[in-house]
């Protein structure tokens, strides 16, 4: 019987505090041509932002582009780094906060191209690099699988050159593989180091071309991740950005997916305090429009990337006839380089969360308070696997707060808001779309 998903697909959780940027923007106004700025270019430059597709094996991929600028209009050039070659795409000229849309399996059909798999880099001409977003859906009808690759910039936030992962899977026969590409005009060499159980185990090191990409099968890996999960480290590069970093693991049986979001171990951040929401239990309220009989169930990874043992308190927060409640969990105690998972449906079992719970807000709170000390993940999903909802752990302010958002079809986008300032804020929300704003 073919299978009807619910996807909550590109939802966005907006923090707001005294740090929060521009919806769109980087964490400063942009910078008209002909104007001096704080570190923004006083002249347009050209930006580039990239992403992965997939495009064989049941795949289809389609590049998203969004115009931010609600005042000027912006071309972008959107080009396929394939094997050996990069080929470009027509211009785009994209409206003032329109959006529009890429075939890239159409085009590599049309062309007569083989590649199964590639980097779509998208550039434009602009004196910040902040008003475009790029993501690409790679979808596989047949299994109901979307995986989402959201464009990443060398320009963006990278202090270091080492990235680190967590991964869990609920079941046997989930898949997965990294995408690591190569911005610069020079070759880098690329190391990897699998960590699993307590051991580690550094993988061949390899060249990765100028301006190519290479994608590693991680099928493997996924299948010993085991209860209490694994990690993946991968450094290279001269200078941060020149590498650019991401996954995804996914199931064809049951249509789950996740995405694995890297962190910069060595970005400068006011707190370690890893936050996401949409942490969901049991049955969802009626509103929300999940069927009956979809019942979730909630699952943290979470690793240690630090020189020193770390010890981590997972707080759930949740709002009870109106009011604001926190609900410390038991501390975890992670050695370095062990990954460990928490199961708030357990939690939730054994009494120490409430049983009217149905959604919450998590945050991971280590003992290092000033530096990234972990990465973590949060794994949302139905018990027969067919509905997930798997947002990432960072710490906040992020780099942007808006999305791409859809409502056709089984899509819903939900936008969970949360003030984690000492004092009250306000909150403007617009949706944009071709129909207006």
């Amino acid at each position: 019987m073919h299978k009807t998903r619910q996807i909550h697909q590109l939802s966005t959780a907006l923090l707001l505090s005294a740090l929060a940027g521009i919806v769109g923007y980087p964490l400063a106004p942009p910078v008209a041509a002909g104007q001096s700025g704080h570190g923004y270019s006083p002249l347009p430059t050209v930006h580039e932002r990239f992403a992965t597709f997939i495009s064989g094996d049941g795949f289809k991929s389609v590049l998203l582009l969004e115009n931010f600028r609600q005042d000027v209009p912006i071309t972008v050039t959107p080009s396929l780094i394939l094997d050996k070659q990069e080929v470009p795409l027509d211009p785009i000229a994209l409206s003032p906060h329109s959006t529009t849309t890429v075939d890239i399996s159409g085009f590599l059909s049309s062309h007569g191209f083989a590649e199964k798999w590639g980097t779509v880099v998208t550039r434009y001409s602009f004196s910040s690099y902040g008003p475009v977003n790029a993501v690409v859906e790679n979808v596989d009808e047949a299994h109901e699988l979307y995986l989402n690759s959201y464009s990443a910039s060398p320009e963006e936030y990278w202090s270091g050159t080492t990235m680190d992962a967590v991964i869990w899977t609920p079941e046997k026969g989930t898949q997965g593989y990294i995408s690591i590409t190569n911005t610069t005009n020079e070759s880098r060499l690329v190391r990897t180091t699998f960590l699993v159980d307590g051991h580690s185990e550094e993988r061949p090191p390899f060249e990765l071309a100028p301006r190519s990409a290479r994608i590693l099968s991680i099928d493997d890996l996924v299948s010993h991740a085991g209860q209490d999960g694994a990690g993946i480290h991968v450094e290279g590069g001269e200078y941060p950005g020149d590498l650019l970093v991401e996954g995804q693991l996914f199931n064809k049986r049951t249509g789950f997916t996740k995405r694995i979001h890297f962190i910069d171990r060595d970005l400068q951040v006011l707190t370690g305090t890893l936050r996401t929401h949409f942490l969901l239990l049991g049955s969802q309220p009626v509103e929300d429009g999940f069927p009956a009989e979809v019942r979730f169930r909630s699952v943290a990874a979470v690793r240690n990337i630090y020189t020193a043992p770390v010890t981590v308190t997972p707080v759930i927060k949740f709002l009870r006839n109106g009011s604001l409640e926190s609900i410390r969990l038991n501390p975890l105690h992670l050695d370095v380089g062990q990954s460990r998972t928490v199961d708030f449906s357990d939690e939730q079992r054994s009494g120490r969360l409430p049983q009217g719970l149905h959604q919450a807000s998590l945050e991971l709170i280590p003992d290092v308070a000033d530096s990234i000390t972990i990465v973590g993940e949060l794994f949302n999903f139905n018990e027969r696997g067919d509905y997930v909802v798997g947002p990432s752990l960072n710490s906040y302010p992020a780099r942007s707060t808006a999305s791409i958002w859809r409502t056709d079809g089984t899509f819903q986008t939900t936008v969970i808001v949360e003030n984690t300032a000492d004092k009250d804020d306000r909150l403007l929300l617009k949706l944009f779309s071709d129909d207006g704003t």
